[in-house]
């Protein structure tokens, strides 16, 4: 890392508290207020009237994990006592607590903070030249079990606003320091209950005691068990809207991500590993970042704390709050410090004090202050020159922007265009009619995003589609490309013809015009290819209504109905339910649910309405496996997909009392990815039998591999096709044993892994999986080298993947052709039910609303395959 002056690192002492070089074991032999002076030190007074932490929270920091609740008591408390500080609630979380943004500045600048924001993002804007203050954001524990960042931000604040010092009055004077004490706080609530109700009156550091192995699925997501840590580009959760709203308002020109990682680690601080930091973060944000890190390098060996920093972490993915950042202009800081995953643990490097990882969160808080306020001049030259930077880079791009459709779910394309307007993206109206993948599309069904912008680069870590990479380790996820995730239509056009696409804005809302349903048809329809018409048909059904789903085509009074099309029939609803059934159709319109009226059943061309090609739906009464063993973010991708999108209950089910519940209360069983091979013979027997009886069990990832592999709950061998190595020669001499350099493991694993890309897939449309697709060509998101085998029979094969599969993102050679024309979905009918696979991830991160759709199609139209003999 590059070395800055002995006189910059000097500007330590603003800041930093003279502190006492001792381990946390000395904190536990202190009491009351010594405990506070353990982290703060002696060399600075503090203000009488400002409330210290104990005083509001009940205990010093670092006894007891602090509840989120009693942290949104202290802030508040601290706002209401100092005029340094001021305290906006920014939201609420899916349980319903309460978000903030605390700024802590002198109180000169908190009086005029509103016109003090407004200039920066003037300056930001390239409209202002002027000097401002220095805005620095720090965010707390977004993984809520990794919670010395919280419990340390009462530190940081405290210190700021109550501290009686002529330098750390000149940095406030000279900065807007922006506080997110929590950015999970329903993670960080369950975490804290967790280790709290199981400590005693004397902490155990042993790891195997109850206090450090959390109850699946612990503490780090949210409620739905998402990682907010990844959604701030999916931007899926009302945790990320929130802090990418006050983000945007600020613009900081730091924000550093407090985490916690493994108890045997030390503590980690960026750069990160160089070649895999994402080739679209510019050069001076890299330097700036090496910069920075002196700072805290000095802030922990004066303390003779270990670290690391050119190791192990990425700056790759933009979803993660430390990188989000780089692509704004803004120095996007991640730190990780050990984890007591308690309050005191056993570690390689002796025993690991929760009040040691607070201190340490603190001092490299108190770090990023100092540094920022050394490099202030850098820092407000790189994000004031950002956009002016960005869009001469984009004036040289040969493309000039994407042209992207409206497939006909307009639903779908709504919720595309809220994410570009989360993240400041400028789109405007399609100019004039054109053509993709050899659909033609009306201005009206297409807009357009210009390369020519302030968000340049954000564009294009949106749209772009990389499958070589300089480095092929990926700490997280490979590929993101926002339309392939909502399978949208898309397409790069050239600068000339940028000119000529580029219409009005787009607005916020597309405005669409919807009719109402006739209470006096003789059939309602319901259309499929609308996103959200599974919730309009959950819910007609609840009302009393009767649906069925047309597996074939038909025509009448003038209008084409595609195989999917419900028809809710007006003779089979009782008279006392036809108001309720009709209030739900009316209300499908705000939902973007398209529905029609029929006057008779007599069709123009094809099935008539009492068809038996119309197949009855029933309303599914759905059960997710979850538990020890279960991968959380996958069952939480099913859970909210079904729950928040689609008003669908879910009776959440642990998988160690399978053989204990009654499964007849269900239709439909889900398994999302884990190890099932803890289930017990009795209770697989259960769910073959289960599903023989007419149930429909649905398992992705490995769960499809071991539905496949279970002979239990099949009942007879899987009569699968599957692609095989070659099988090594017979005789000869020996082959000589392949040997690699150990230093080249890293790379040796990335070849072995699909960490997270995209592949196409061909789906059959005119199965009842693929019943309100636009197109048989399908992205799909894959990771991990599991794919379904293939059966016998090619109409169970429900889609396959490409020939040359991958579309963006990175897998070695050997996984692409293996992965190559072989299954991604498939449906097997078992008895009277059915068994449905997936190789991939439909729901991934909520975002994937081109797939997500399969989920749905499973449940209300799984049980509408007829058997087909090969």
């Amino acid at each position: 890392m590059n070395r800055i002056s002995l006189r910059a690192l000097g500007l330590l002492c603003l800041v930093l508290p003279a502190l006492p070089n001792v381990s946390s074991a000395d904190f536990e032999g202190l009491e009351g207020e010594a405990r506070l002076e353990w982290y703060l030190g002696n060399a600075v007074s503090y203000a009488e009237e400002v409330p210290k932490p104990a005083s509001v929270i009940g205990h010093e920091v670092g006894e007891w994990h602090v509840s989120h609740d009693r942290l949104v008591q202290y802030f508040k408390a601290l706002a209401k006592a100092s005029e340094r500080v001021s305290l906006q609630s920014t939201g609420r979380t899916y349980e319903g607590r309460e978000l903030m943004l605390v700024a802590i500045s002198s109180k000169e600048n908190i009086a005029r903070l509103e016109e003090i924001r407004a200039q920066h993002m003037e300056r930001v804007a390239g409209n202002l030249d002027s000097a401002g203050p220095t805005v620095v954001a720090l965010g707390y524990s977004v993984h809520g079990n990794e919670a010395s960042g919280s419990n340390a931000s009462m530190l940081v604040a405290y210190h700021l606003a109550a501290a009686d010092d002529a330098e750390i009055n000149g940095l406030l004077d000279g900065t807007i320091v922006l506080i997110d004490p929590s950015l999970n706080p329903d993670g960080l609530s369950r975490f804290a209950q967790w280790v709290n109700s199981n400590r005693g009156k004397v902490a155990v550091a042993d790891r195997s005691s109850r206090e450090h192995s959390e109850a699946w699925p612990g503490g780090r997501t949210n409620h739905y068990w998402f990682d907010l840590n990844r959604d701030w580009l999916p931007a899926q959760h009302p945790e990320s809207r929130a802090r990418l709203a006050w983000f945007h308002r600020w613009r900081p020109h730091v924000l550093a991500d407090f985490h916690e990682m493994g108890t045997n680690q030390t503590f980690f601080f960026q750069p990160g590993v160089p070649s895999r930091t994402n080739p679209l973060t510019p050069a001076e944000n890299i330097a700036l970042t090496n910069e920075l890190a002196n700072f805290h390098a000095a802030a922990l060996d004066e303390k003779e704390v270990l670290y690391y920093s050119a190791e192990s972490y990425d700056d790759f993915y933009y979803g993660k709050g430390s990188t989000y950042p780089d692509i704004h202009g803004s120095i996007g800081l991640l730190f990780e410090q050990a984890s007591a995953r308690g309050h005191i643990q056993e570690s390689r490097n002796g025993r690991l004090g929760f009040p040691y990882a607070v201190r340490n969160q603190f001092l490299t808080s108190l770090s990023t202050l100092k540094g920022a306020y050394a490099l202030k001049d850098r820092l407000a030259s790189n994000l004031f020159e950002f956009h002016s930077k960005a869009r001469a880079s984009a004036r040289k791009d040969r493309r000039g922007g994407f042209v992207v459709a409206d497939p006909g779910d307009p639903a779908r394309t709504q919720a595309f265009l809220d994410v570009l307007a989360i993240h400041k993206v400028e789109v405007y109206r399609a100019a004039r009619a054109g053509e993709i993948d050899g659909v033609r599309y009306d201005p009206s069904d297409s807009f357009f995003i210009p390369m020519d912008q302030p968000q340049y680069l954000m564009v294009r870590a949106m749209f772009d589609t990389p499958t070589t990479f300089r480095d092929n380790t990926f700490y997280d996820v490979s590929a993101w490309t926002l339309p392939l995730s909502f399978g949208l239509p898309f397409k790069s056009v050239s600068r000339g013809e940028a000119r000529a696409l580029r219409g009005q804005p787009m607005p916020a809302v597309r405005e669409r015009v919807l009719g109402e349903p006739d209470p006096q048809a003789y059939a309602w329809t319901v259309d499929w290819r609308d996103f959200y018409a599974g919730r309009t048909v959950y819910k007609a059904l609840q009302a009393g209504a009767r649906a069925r789903v047309a597996t074939r085509s038909f025509s009448m009074q003038g209008a084409d109905y595609p195989p999917g099309t419900v028809v809710i029939p007006a003779g089979l609803i009782a008279e006392a339910d036809k108001a309720a059934v009709m209030a739900v159709l009316g209300e499908a319109r705000d939902h973007g649910v398209r529905t029609g009226s029929l006057s008779g059943g007599l069709a123009e061309e094809g099935i008539d309405l009492g068809s038996p090609s119309l197949e009855n739906i029933e309303p599914p009464r759905v059960a997710l496996v979850v538990g020890r063993g279960v991968n959380a973010y996958e069952a939480g991708e099913v859970w909210h997909l079904l729950d928040q999108r689609f008003d669908i209950p879910v009776a959440l089910l642990d998988v160690g009392a399978l053989g204990r519940v009654d499964l007849g209360r269900y239709t439909h069983l889900v398994l999302v990815d884990g190890n099932y091979g803890n289930i017990g013979e009795g209770a697989a027997s259960a769910m073959g039998d289960w599903v023989r009886a007419g149930g429909v069990i649905a398992g992705q990832r490995r769960a499809a591999t071991w539905l496949q592999a279970s002979a239990k709950l099949l009942g007879k061998s899987d009569d699968t096709k599957q692609k095989t190595d070659k099988a090594p020669k017979d005789g000869g001499e020996a082959e000589r044993p392949e040997q690699r350099d150990y230093s080249e493991r890293d790379e040796w694993e990335a070849e072995h892994v699909i960490g997270g890309a995209i592949f196409g897939a061909r789906l059959d449309v005119s199965h009842p999986l693929g019943f309100g697709f636009h197109s048989r060509s399908l992205p799909v998101f894959h990771r991990g080298t599991e794919w379904v085998a293939a059966s016998a029979n090619p109409f169970e094969n429900v889609a396959v993947y490409a020939e040359e599969p991958l579309l963006a993102g990175y897998a070695s050679q050997k996984n692409i052709e293996q992965l190559a024309n072989s299954v991604s979905v498939r449906q097997t009918r078992l008895g009277r039910g059915s068994v449905i696979l997936f190789s991939d991830i439909p729901a991934f991160r909520a975002y994937w609303f081109g797939t997500s759709r399969l989920w749905l199609n499973a449940l209300f139209f799984g049980s509408a395959v007829e058997r087909v003999s090969p």
